[in-house]
């Protein structure tokens, strides 16, 4: 009796750690169990939500792309064709269009396309104006341009020659124009079919776009005219920057070639750039951009 009753307390205290290592080994095994769980979590989600997932990701990039491509012409503002916007309009079309982040091109490689289009002209030129004197019997030898170029002058025969061209003959006035029409001809032509380059601007990597608003990067960038060195490349932000369409293009070519030739020395006046710019880019709503410039440096626009 006394026995048992010694070892009652043992047996009570044996099964009490029996019962506190039952319920450690308990709780671990439920920590062990939710621990699993959590880490099973990510690939039940994963597998049971994928479909959704997928179909809201692509219809949030379907929406992001919508929103930075650019609007179609049903979506884009009617801009009048005779009005050019001044600064602060363009700003807010820029502001509120966006536009395209293009290189200007440099006047020293616009005059280089210019001389290298003028040497393929000139073989045009030539070709045209001998079959055009055939077709109209026309006698060069008492022409004022024989007789302006019989100078010794060169620049004053031009000189008189531009200011005696209302005096020229109606069929040799007929054989400049329809020249000159064929030269304009030609640029709209490769300025549409061609990205907007002529044979000179592709070979010097340049090409003519349409744009409502140009707005440079650069702050308080200096004025540049002809003469003047470019010391930085000119960044500018373009709107709608397409190619020009066939009318477009027609003027632009009409506008540079028949000033140049009827108003000549006066003509200088428009080469005058204002942001790499003629008087002819701006009246046309074209600009002469790189066709592939490097990527520029971040501006704070």
């Amino acid at each position: 009796m006394d026995a048992e009753q010694f070892d009652s307390p043992n047996e009570q205290q044996k099964s009490k750690e029996l019962k506190t290592k039952e319920a450690y080994f308990a709780r671990l095994s439920q920590w062990a169990e939710e621990a699993k769980a959590a880490q099973l979590m990510s690939n039940y989600l994963y597998l049971n939500y994928n479909y959704n997932y997928n179909c809201n990701y692509y219809y949030t990039q379907a929406q992001n792309r919508n929103l930075v491509q650019p609007m179609t012409r049903r979506r884009r503002r009617r801009f009048d064709p005779l009005r050019v916007l001044d600064d602060v309009h363009q700003r807010e079309v820029i502001h509120h269009f966006g536009g395209s982040q293009m290189l200007i091109a440099p006047f020293w490689k616009r005059a280089l396309a210019e001389f290298l289009d003028a040497l393929i002209l000139s073989v045009v030129k030539v070709a045209l104006a001998l079959g055009f004197v055939r077709i109209f019997s026309i006698d060069l030898e008492n022409s004022l341009l024989s007789k302006a170029f019989k100078e010794d002058n060169p620049f004053m025969a031009l000189f008189d020659l531009s200011m005696d061209i209302i005096s020229l003959p109606y069929n040799l006035l007929i054989v400049i124009l329809l020249t000159k029409l064929n030269v304009c001809l030609y640029e709209c032509w490769w300025t549409i079919f061609n990205n907007g380059a002529t044979p000179g601007k592709w070979l010097m990597k340049i090409r003519v776009v349409y744009v409502e608003a140009v707005v440079p990067l650069q702050h308080n960038a200096p004025a540049h005219f002809i003469f003047q060195g470019q010391t930085r490349p000119q960044w500018a932000m373009l709107y709608p920057c397409e190619t020009p369409s066939f009318t477009r293009s027609l003027l632009r070519a009409l506008t540079k070639n028949m000033v140049v030739t009827f108003f000549f020395p006066v003509c200088i006046v428009m080469i005058l750039l204002k942001n790499n710019r003629t008087t002819y880019d701006i009246v046309t709503k074209t600009v002469v951009v790189e066709s592939t410039p490097n990527q520029p440096h971040p501006h704070h626009f």
